[in-house]
């Protein structure tokens, strides 16, 4: 009787993590408000986000989405907000692997406002844009979760400012409206669509 060792067991093979062409992207995190000030940059608030993206290849996406921040306590001692909507771009550093590092740039429009229905200030439409890094990790083959830094800088000609009934236009520099935010968040991507 003839005796055989039992054939070895096949290699498993590495996952694979696929570059999807469609990609929506959620995100919360906390952000400082930056004034002319040091004394105004020391309120942390909140930055949700949602985001869609096409990636044209493994390396470059195109897209739209919105962004709010809020902001508890400012010099004034009333809380404030911003709200953004416009287009992005991302560059992606890696076409494979389980990390998928980028860089990310947006542009658009903001309505930005600090106080309350009483006493506060508004831009009802200034401009904005975004830099941010980020790098997300695959937790299966379409899900990606992963940490960003980004700042955002706005851009606004006149401020309202308004107490009781009465309200005044200033120019940017006399207002009270934060200037930018720089912001931690956590990313969580959703790929769909065709494999790049």
């Amino acid at each position: 009787m003839l005796f055989f060792d039992p054939p070895p067991a096949p290699l498993l093979e590495p996952p694979e993590y696929l570059r999807r062409s469609l990609e929506v992207v959620s995100s919360v995190g906390a952000g400082v408000a930056e004034g002319r000030v040091p004394s105004e940059t020391s309120s942390v608030g909140s930055e949700l986000a949602l985001f869609g993206f096409y990636r044209v290849s493994p390396f470059f996406a195109a897209g739209a989405g919105v962004r709010w921040n809020a902001f508890p306590v400012w010099p004034s001692g009333e809380g404030g907000g911003a709200r953004f909507a416009g287009a992005a771009g991302r560059l992606y550093f890696l076409e494979s692997g389980a990390s998928d590092p980028y860089f990310e740039l947006e542009v658009g429009v903001s309505s930005l406002r600090v106080g309350d229905d009483d006493v506060g200030s508004s831009a009802d439409l200034a401009a904005a844009a975004r830099g941010s890094i980020g790098v997300d990790f695959y937790l299966s083959g379409s899900t990606r979760f992963g940490p960003s830094f980004g700042y955002t800088r706005y851009r606004y000609g006149r401020v309202e400012h308004c107490a009781g009934y009465r309200c005044q236009s200033l120019d940017s520099g006399r207002g009270d409206l934060p200037s930018g935010v720089v912001s931690l968040g956590i990313n969580l991507t959703f790929g769909a669509g065709d494999a790049l």
